[in-house]
């Protein structure tokens, strides 16, 4: 090397070559700044986006609720519910959402029995709003034992103690403890919706233990009226696979399966 200044002078006295070298500059890092976001009232919404960002990047923030607006420091910047920013320093915003003065629809969940009466107690049923995720809990007394959940027309739903759905109408639902006069078809190892919930499409599978002839397949509401058959004829012994029919609205739904030997249900949620 003989100079490392980007200006060299010499006296030219013969034919000389030189070679100018460079190094690339190492990269600077982009700054990096918060995005924070709160919420007025408290509870009144849910607003995702919120974080740390290079600068100069695009965050997008969402509010949940259609009658929010947007705010810094007290000035609005946008009424919709979804707002873009070039991040070019710390920054805090606040999501106002008011009180919607549309009605709020409502169902009713409600125990058409105990059966038997004395069996058991049976928690979560009442008044909820459309769309709620509702929990019913059923705990049975000394010397009896929870069977399954079901439409008051028989129609097992559940038979976990403990069952969950998304209310979308007024639904009464019986708790049944003790002996069950409904026959579950043992000879079905498993049914199986998958994926479950549902966003799209979806596959029924059922697992036979051995053949099953004259076997319907239907889809009901959570109050057990039928929506639509899917299949009727024989379920060979292993697996078998239904496409789930498509255009059901989101909700809570019952695959029911029933045939000579009995039935057997599963629950599954459409979310969409």
């Amino acid at each position: 090397m003989i100079s490392a200044n980007p200006t060299f002078a010499f006296n030219v006295t013969k034919d000389e070559t030189y070679i100018a070298r460079f190094k690339k500059k190492p990269d600077k890092p982009f700054p990096i700044y918060n995005v924070l976001v709160t919420v007025n009232p408290a509870n009144s919404g849910i607003v995702s986006g919120a974080g740390s960002y290079d600068s100069n990047s695009v965050a997008t923030l969402t509010a949940t609720a259609n009658s929010g607006y947007w705010t810094s420091n007290g000035t609005v910047l946008f009424t919709s519910s979804i707002l873009n920013i070039t991040v070019i320093r710390d920054t805090v915003l606040v999501v106002n959402f008011e009180e919607s003065d549309e009605p709020v629809e409502e169902f009713t969940v409600q125990i058409g029995s105990i059966n038997p009466s004395e069996a058991g107690i049976v928690s979560g049923y009442g008044k909820y709003e459309k769309n709620t995720t509702v929990t019913l809990t059923a705990i049975a007394n000394t010397d009896f034992e929870f069977k399954n959940w079901s439409t008051t027309d028989g129609i097992i739903i559940s038979d976990k103690n403990t069952f969950t759905f998304i209310l979308t109408q007024d639904t009464v639902l019986v708790a049944n403890f003790g002996l069950s006069l409904i026959i579950e078809n043992t000879l079905i190892y498993s049914i199986y919706i998958l994926p479950n919930p549902v966003h799209q499409n979806a596959i029924i599978e059922i697992n036979c233990l051995e053949t099953q002839p004259n076997t319907v397949i239907t889809i009901l509401d959570i109050l057990g009226s039928e929506i639509i058959t899917v299949y009727t004829g024989l379920l060979d012994e292993g697996i078998n696979n239904f496409p789930l029919p498509n255009g059901l609205p989101s909700g809570s739904y019952i695959l029911l399966v029933k045939n000579s030997s009995g039935q057997k249900t599963e629950q599954f949620i459409i979310a969409k």
